[in-house]
């Protein structure tokens, strides 16, 4: 990640929101055509640096609904929304959604414009990814937790039946010491069967908690990458000098 992406980054998170598509166009039905507020469409649409590519879909929209959409209106929405996205901020915000700088902003001969604009997208994206990272971390973190608090549960679960069972074993085989093995065949093969069939639910016991600190170890090395990445992607931005941002959009000389 290039130092002056990062600069840019920590000067215009403070100044620029995250904005989404919330445009018409998504969710427009053929019924609704005829209560659009063409405009005022266009205006928002424009501010929101979607392309022109978004007056196709209200066409295809409102086909069959009787209604035509009303192009001129639009248009001078579309215009006039531009101006409130073709800046340092509107880019910026443009990168958080992956989106970048629509070809509208960019017809701009002015080739420090168009670089501002295209490092402003940048550095947005550069900030989603640090935001996508501290949700990942989040997430991880969350697992992990709960997997280890299962871990535990199945811990103490094996200890008590460790416990139990162990003696239970024990004992078994305390008695088995003191029979005939021909005087007292039956009761010989009732406690071996009994020391058998403990020792198996011992196993699947002790299978059962070594499985659960198995995916705990797993989430927690999981957790401990994601949230260091996290860490990583977040510090770039931090150290950077604030002062950098009059620096980049300052007019050239």
């Amino acid at each position: 990640m290039a130092n002056s992406r990062a600069m840019l980054a920590l000067s215009l998170l403070a100044v620029a929101c995250e904005t989404g598509p919330s445009g018409p166009a998504l969710n427009l039905r053929p019924q609704q055509c005829a209560t659009v507020d063409w405009q005022q469409a266009g205006f928002t649409d424009g501010s929101e640096g979607w392309g022109l590519v978004r007056w196709d879909r209200y066409v295809k929209a409102c086909e069959g609904s009787g209604v035509v959409p009303d192009e001129v209106a639009w248009r001078q929405g579309y215009r006039e929304g531009l101006k409130t996205f073709c800046n340092p901020s509107g880019a910026f915000a443009a990168g958080r959604r992956d989106i970048g700088v629509i070809s509208s902003c960019t017809e701009s001969e002015d080739p420090d414009i168009i670089g501002i604009l295209g490092r402003s997208s940048e550095a947005g994206l550069d900030v989603e990814e640090i935001f996508l990272g501290a949700r990942r971390c989040t997430r991880a973190q969350r697992s992990a937790d709960d997997s280890a608090a299962a871990a535990n549960a199945s811990t103490s679960s094996f200890e008590s039946t460790n416990q139990y069972l162990s003696e239970s074993i024990e004992d078994g085989r305390e008695q088995l010491r003191r029979l005939d093995a021909e005087k007292d065949a039956d009761e010989v093969a009732e406690l071996r069967s009994r020391i058998e069939r403990d020792s198996e639910v011992l196993d699947d016991a002790r299978a059962e908690a070594l499985g659960d600190a198995f995916v705990a170890f797993l989430a927690a090395r999981r957790a401990r990458r994601a949230c260091a990445t996290a860490d990583e992607l977040k510090q770039q931005i931090e150290r950077v000098d604030r002062e950098a941002f009059p620096r980049l959009f300052a007019d050239p000389t």
